[in-house]
């Protein structure tokens, strides 16, 4: 199975996010001469310069939105995202990291307090650990840059590692990523980005390079495949003179698991049940069809099933004892408007092609990115309005039921949703279904 990565930068201002991929992008072969030649200053490549593209990063030295690359190393493909570091644009890296299979977020030791044994970490870096833990990234590295301005980089390293560890746990992504890593590099110089280098050449773990390969091949064995797998339904397909046999098909993007023919599944929500006769991928028939591709189904029977919509099967349960209908959900949300979002505010969520009515009930409590802990409401009610870039423990109510997983809080479809405008359709927030307990 092929598929492509998708890998998110983080961290503060100036931190070498751009520089980073720019380095990742050219040690790799994945820019072209005459890119390389465009982004040259004098002897030397602005490595930053190969994903800022707007007029603006490059006058101001900034990431202002999202940039996304594809990197093609032959035997595997990545799709890079380069997010802001700015608090101003938590949004953007929020979008970002949503679709990501991986986060690198990046630590400039260079403004940090080397005097104190365990240095205070930035901000930005507190938020965007927060940020992984609320999406449920599965892979996160923390990457210590520019240790090629330090004489003593071993030592600045085991330092920051100390802090890195304890925000690890504080936050906790030691309970919800597949992995962490913490690794050393300067990307300026390149060392540990796609190759490693002499000046650190006591650091003993995965380049970043090696650290994606090795998430790659993780995905590749269906080590995170989840038994449940959706589609959620985006149209439906009929064959008109395509030299196939007429069938009806069932068209969508496949957001977990994997289904193959022969296999029974379930509408929801409307529960009615069939078994797939065939599958196509990009005008192939094929046998399964894995996570991330785009595909049409063709099921034993006609069933009323639109957009929004989704088709569910499981490998070894069966969907009655994993899936639950809810109209009262507990989500951790991250506000994403400059408009305040009051309590009681009808809003659309939509998860996956579905779209539901709700409005936000009330606010239990508020996290602090400098404390890292969560402010509790001291009423039931909770804040009276959802701050731009705020992240919030809040409850939403449903015009509809909801079918989640009833004791998952993995990534997926299932668990990740929009919240958007219902006048302006504009997305103003965006969240992660808790299904268990609050936690940290």
């Amino acid at each position: 199975m092929s598929r492509i990565l998708t890998i998110s930068t983080a961290g503060s201002v100036d931190d070498g996010k751009s520089t980073l991929l720019g380095r990742l992008v050219h040690d790799t072969q994945g820019l072209l001469s005459d890119n390389a030649a465009a982004l040259s200053q004098g002897e030397e490549i602005d490595f930053s310069r190969v994903t800022d593209g707007l007029v603006a990063e490059r006058e101001q030295g900034i990431t202002i939105d999202v940039a996304w690359r594809h990197l093609d190393l032959g035997h595997r493909r990545y799709l890079l995202a380069d997010a802001p570091g700015h608090e101003q644009y938590t949004r953007n890296l929020v979008t970002a990291a949503s679709h990501a299979d991986a986060l690198i977020v990046l630590v400039d030791p260079t403004r940090l307090d080397l005097s104190n044994a365990l240095p205070s970490l930035l901000k930005q870096t507190h938020r965007h650990a927060a940020i992984a833990h609320l999406l449920r990234v599965p892979h996160v590295s923390f990457v210590i840059n520019k240790l090629d301005l330090f004489e003593d980089a071993e030592r600045i390293t085991q330092q920051v590692s100390r802090s890195l560890n304890a925000l690890i746990t504080q936050v906790g992504l030691d309970q919800t990523c597949v992995d962490i890593a913490i690794i050393a590099a300067s990307a300026l110089t390149g060392e540990n980005i796609a190759v490693r280098g002499q000046r650190l050449d006591w650091y003993q773990g995965p380049t970043v390079l090696e650290w994606l390969d090795q998430i790659a091949e993780h995905l590749e064995q269906g080590a995170e495949e989840s038994p449940l797998a959706v589609l959620p339904v985006q149209t439906s397909l009929r064959t008109q003179g395509s030299g196939l046999a007429p069938f009806r098909g069932i068209a969508g993007r496949l957001a977990q698991g994997r289904l193959a023919v022969n296999q029974r599944v379930t509408t929801l929500p409307g529960q009615q049940q069939a078994t797939i006769v065939s599958i196509w991928r990009h005008g192939e028939e094929v046998q399964q069809a894995y996570v991330s591709e785009s595909i049409t189904l063709v099921l034993d029977r006609d069933l009323d099933i639109s957009r929004g919509d989704w088709i569910v099967g499981m490998s070894n349960a069966s969907q009655s004892e994993t899936l639950s209908p809810i109209t009262t959900i507990h989500a951790r949300v991250c506000w994403l408007s400059e408009q305040p979002g009051p309590m009681g505010s009808r809003l659309m969520l939509k998860i996956g092609s579905r779209e539901i009515q709700a409005r936000i009930q009330s606010s239990l409590r508020r996290f602090d990115p400098e404390s890292l802990d969560f402010t509790v409401a001291e009423t039931g009610q909770g804040a009276l309005s959802l701050q731009l870039n705020e992240i919030h423990d809040v409850v939403i109510q449903l015009a509809e039921p909801l079918w989640i997983e009833s004791d998952s809080i993995a990534i997926g479809v299932l668990n990740r949703f929009l919240l958007m405008h219902t006048g302006t359709w504009a997305t103003v927030g965006a969240g992660v279904i808790q299904t268990q307990a609050f936690s940290n």
